[in-house]
C-alpha cells in the first residue's frame, strides 16, 4: 500500500527554500546544508557550464565554486511561485550577484551578474526538494569579456 504524504507544498515553503539556498554561500554554509533539499530522484541542476545529477556531483561543484561568492552579495529581485499540485511547484527567480571575484580589490574589479532561474520543486519526506534548477546568467561571461568588463 502506498504511503500518502503528510504535508504539501506551500508558496511560503518554496520561497523559504529558494531564499535559504541563495543565502547559504554568503553565510559560509557548506554543501551539507543544501544537499538535504535535493530531490531523491530525477535531479538535474543546470548551471552555466555544468549539469549536476547527483548529490555527490553537487557537493564537488559546490566546494570548488563556493569561495568565488564570498565577499559578494546576492539579492533576489523577483520571485514568482506557482503551485502545480499539492506535491509540485515551479518558481522563476531573477537575482543579482555583485562582488569582487577571488578576493580582488578596488572598484574596477567589482562584477555584477544577473541570473534568471527556473526551479521545479517536489514535496519529499515532508519538505520541498529541488528536482530541477536551471540557471541562466546575463550577460554570459564570454559576452562580458568581449566588452572589456572583466579584468
Amino acid at each position: 500500500m502506498a504511503t500518502l504524504p503528510t504535508s504539501t507544498l506551500s508558496e511560503a515553503s518554496v520561497r523559504q527554500v529558494i531564499t535559504m539556498w541563495h543565502a547559504a554561500p554568503a553565510e559560509g554554509r557548506g554543501s551539507e546544508h543544501l544537499v538535504p533539499y535535493l530531490a531523491d530522484r530525477g535531479l538535474a541542476v543546470h548551471l552555466p557550464g555544468h549539469i549536476l545529477r547527483t548529490p555527490a556531483e553537487f557537493r564537488s561543484w559546490y566546494s570548488a565554486h563556493r569561495g568565488r561568492q564570498q565577499g559578494g552579495s546576492l539579492v533576489i529581485k523577483n520571485m514568482s511561485v506557482r503551485l502545480r499540485s499539492p506535491l509540485h511547484a515551479e518558481a522563476e527567480v531573477e537575482a543579482v550577484w555583485e562582488g569582487r571575484p577571488d578576493g580582488t580589490r578596488g572598484a574596477s574589479c567589482v562584477r555584477r551578474r544577473t541570473f534568471t532561474e527556473f526551479w521545479s520543486l517536489v514535496q519529499q519526506e515532508n519538505r520541498p526538494r529541488v528536482r530541477l534548477l536551471t540557471v541562466h546568467e546575463w550577460p554570459a561571461p564570454h559576452a562580458e569579456t568581449a566588452v572589456g568588463l572583466v579584468a
